[in-house]
Parts: structure tokens; C-alpha cells; sequence
């Protein structure tokens, strides 16, 4: 009689287990990996969506009440509570007065809610007034505008005095001397910074193509030399000079100007303009006319025959070359700027291209920029400041005469070298000419150097 019991199952290698085990790993890997993209993405765009509701929110409150007050007359006001979210990096007042702007994102990567008023306003809020959390504004009718602030008033206008006219600025200058100016080709400016991108040529042959797509302010296309552009001091620090020897400069009016540095005097350089009909001259003429900054210009520049610079300009429908013969120039042609030396570009974005051996001035290039010590009623607002890492420390006297300190995030590490000084204005404003010192401020890479510029 057969013996009657359970068939064995057939034995799977360990090797086939493994290989299936891989398989349903690598399956769920290749299902989670973009479910989890996805989800992140669609995440990001709601907080985005939920940051931007809440500040069109705020907006409307901030513009109601400034409206309501000034419908009332003054001295009337109103108190607006809200939470403000997290990713307000600025706050202001455009200058028609008629806009409030929230700015959310980056120093380098902004957007813009925009509320508007039918009355006029003022803003003396500052950074700490819009921190993530919760706050209280005041919406206060003054005699034609309405005034936003936080806290006492008398104390809000030498805060934001120190904030807007001294600390704003140096942070400013910080980030500018910093910024990557052109990455794989493409340069973009999202801010008004004093930005310059500078290139020096080891030979002849250097040749350039620039394709503006946008443009809102002033742009700033120079070609310099050598002895104008790039100066060695104490510290072996490239020094960058705004006169240029070519320029074209593309203003917000629509007028294009071309111009080169005919005489290098320190009292007084020359510039020589060519006008619409391709004529020199020593007065301020536009080359082009009529043309919308927020449309596409082209500028090639070239060497021509080992002697002359060759540009050829096309913009609004208009096409112009001219050649510039290196025997006119004031001093050779060695160093190129390109960018927003005026302050006033709001938005760039474009592409560049170069042939040629070249290099771009980045650790150690400085800006050396004035600054101006506010004082109010013949009082100095700034007693003392400390500079370290990515803060920035005010000593300051407030309305009742009791000092008091605020720190300010500067986004960008600046440091005060060692053996080097920080001048504070203290006889300033008794002498208001002491209330302006010019300060050098140095790409070190990873931080900023700012001291005195050096005698």
C-alpha cells in the first residue's frame, strides 16, 4: 500500500528569488520616484498659491483702512492685525505711492503681489515688520498721504530712516559685489543693483554677441581699456572704474546712445556721441529714437583688422554699424563691462556669447561706493554698527533718548577685515560733510570685506 502525504512544492534558487525581489523593488522605485516629484511640486505651488492669498489679503486690509483714514482726515488711524507667512523678503510703497508691493522668494529670485490704493501712501516699515508671525500696523492719515508703521511713530521714522537710508544701501552694495553675474551664458538681473560684469581679453581677437530679450531701466554695454577699468591697490584687489572707452547705453526714455572716451582727462573726460545720422558729436545725441526697452536688442562687437572695434547695432526695426578705430581711444581696449552701472535697471535678461581668451572678474573685484550717515533734526541716528557674519547690529538713540539696538539680516556674510577700520561719523551731523564716508566693499568668494577705501 502506497503511503499517501503532501507533493512536495518545487524549490525556487535563491539566486531567481533574489532577481524577482530586485524586479518589484526597482518597480515601486520607478512608480515612487515621480509620484513623489509630483507631490512635492504640487506642494510647493499650493504653499505658493496659500502665501500669495494671504498676502493679497493683506493687501486689501493695509489699502482699505489707508483709504478709510483718509476719507476721515487727518490725524485719524487704524490698527490692522494679521499673520503674516513666511517667504516676505520686502515689503514697500512704489514710487507713485499708489501700490503696495510684497515681494516673496529670494534676494536673486523675486515675486511681486501688487495691491493697489486710490489714495496715497507711505511706508515706514522695515524687515522685523514682516517677519513670519503675527503683527499690528498702523494705518495713519497724515495731510495728503497715509503713513504705515509699526509701534510708536516718532521711533518707526528713525527706523526706518536707518533701515531705508543707510543699512538697505550697505546690504545693497554687499550682495552686488557678490552676485554671480552670468551663468553658461546667461545673464539676468532681477533687482536694481549697481552690478557690473567685467572681463578682461589676454589678446586681440576678443569679440562679443549680445542678445537682449528684456530690458526694464538702463542698460550699460561698455568696452574699457586696461588703465580705466582695472587698477592694482595695497591689496592686490582688481579695482573696477565705470568710465568706459565704447559705450552704448539704452535708456528707459527709448533713446540708444553710442559714444566712446575720446580724451582722458581727471578733470574733466571727453565723450564723443554719434548721432542718427552717423555724425559725431561732443553734445549728448542719441543714435536711435523711439525704442521700446521692453523689446529684444542685438549688439555685436568685433575687431576689425587688428585696429578697430566694430559695432553693429539692431534694435526697433533698425540695423546701424559703425567702426571705432583703436587710434582714437582714450588708452586700449582690454577690459570689457557688461551690465547695469546706473542703478536703475529693474529687470535684465539676455544672452552672451565671446570668442576669445578671456576671464571674469569675481573674487576680489570691489565696489567702491558712498554712504551717508541719516540724522534727523540735527541729531545722528546711528551711534555705533557691527558688522559680523550675515547680520548686521545698529546702536541707535530713540525718540526718548534711550539707546536701543536692532539687528538686520544681511543675507550676505560681511565682515570687517582685521587691521582694517569702519568709520563711524561721530562728529556727524555737526559737520554734515563728515556724514558721508566711501567705503570699499570686496568679493572674498564666500563673504564680503567692507572697510574704508583706502587713501
Amino acid at each position: 500500500m502506497k503511503k499517501r502525504g503532501l507533493a512536495k512544492a518545487p524549490a525556487f534558487s535563491s539566486a531567481q528569488a533574489s532577481v524577482e525581489y530586485l524586479m518589484v523593488v526597482g518597480l515601486v522605485f520607478a512608480i515612487m520616484v515621480p509620484a513623489v516629484y509630483i507631490f512635492y511640486s504640487y506642494s510647493s505651488e499650493v504653499s505658493e498659491g496659500v502665501t500669495e492669498s494671504k498676502l493679497v489679503k493683506i493687501g486689501d486690509d493695509l489699502t482699505s483702512a489707508a483709504e478709510e483714514v483718509f476719507y476721515l482726515g487727518e490725524p485719524s488711524k487704524r490698527t490692522v492685525k494679521f499673520d503674516m507667512p513666511a517667504g516676505v523678503i520686502d515689503i514697500e510703497v512704489s514710487p507713485n505711492k499708489n501700490e503696495m508691493v510684497f515681494r516673496t522668494g529670494d534676494y536673486y529670485s523675486q515675486k511681486e503681489i501688487i495691491s493697489f490704493s486710490n489714495v496715497k501712501m507711505d511706508s515706514l516699515l522695515i524687515p522685523i515688520d514682516y517677519a513670519p508671525g503675527r503683527h499690528s500696523i498702523t494705518v495713519q492719515a497724515r495731510e495728503s498721504d497715509v503713513v504705515l508703521y509699526s509701534g510708536r511713530y516718532e521711533e518707526a521714522v528713525i527706523l526706518s530712516a536707518i533701515y531705508n537710508d543707510f543699512v538697505r544701501i550697505l546690504m545693497d552694495y554687499a550682495r552686488a559685489s557678490q552676485q554671480e553675474l552670468i551663468k553658461e551664458g546667461v545673464f539676468k538681473e532681477e533687482n536694481p543693483q549697481d552690478i557690473a560684469y567685467a572681463y578682461e581679453s589676454f589678446d586681440k581677437g576678443l569679440s562679443a554677441s549680445i542678445d537682449l530679450e528684456e530690458l526694464n531701466g538702463n542698460l550699460n554695454i561698455l568696452i574699457g581699456s586696461s588703465n580705466l577699468r582695472r587698477g592694482i591697490d595695497n591689496d592686490n584687489v582688481a579695482l573696477l572704474n565705470p568710465l568706459p572707452s565704447v559705450g552704448i547705453t539704452l535708456e528707459e526714455s527709448g533713446n540708444l546712445y553710442l559714444y566712446y572716451l575720446k580724451d582722458l582727462s581727471p578733470q574733466q573726460p571727453a565723450f564723443s556721441y554719434y548721432d542718427s545720422s552717423g555724425s559725431e558729436s561732443s553734445s549728448k545725441s542719441p543714435l536711435m529714437t523711439g525704442l521700446n526697452t521692453g523689446s529684444a536688442l542685438s549688439a555685436d562687437i568685433n575687431e576689425v583688422n587688428g585696429n578697430s572695434i566694430g559695432i553693429k547695432i539692431i534694435a526697433g526695426g533698425q540695423t546701424v554699424t559703425h567702426i571705432i578705430p583703436y587710434s582714437i581711444l582714450a588708452g586700449d581696449r582690454t577690459n570689457w563691462i557688461i551690465g547695469d552701472i546706473s542703478r536703475s535697471t529693474g529687470y535684465i535678461r539676455g544672452k552672451l556669447e565671446i570668442e576669445g581668451p578671456y576671464a571674469i572678474y569675481s573674487e576680489g573685484a570691489y565696489l567702491d561706493r558712498q554712504l551717508t550717515f541719516p540724522y534727523r533734526d540735527g541729531i545722528k541716528l546711528i551711534d555705533d554698527i557691527s558688522l559680523g557674519g550675515t547680520s548686521i547690529t545698529v546702536s541707535y538713540i530713540d525718540d526718548e533718548e534711550m539707546p536701543q539696538e536692532i539687528t538686520f539680516d544681511s543675507f550676505v556674510s560681511v565682515n570687517v577685515p582685521s587691521g582694517k577700520t569702519f568709520t563711524i561719523p561721530y562728529n556727524c551731523p555737526i559737520d554734515p560733510s563728515s556724514c558721508t564716508v566711501e567705503y570699499r566693499f570686496v568679493n572674498k568668494g564666500s563673504y564680503v570685506e567692507v572697510y574704508d577705501k583706502p587713501q
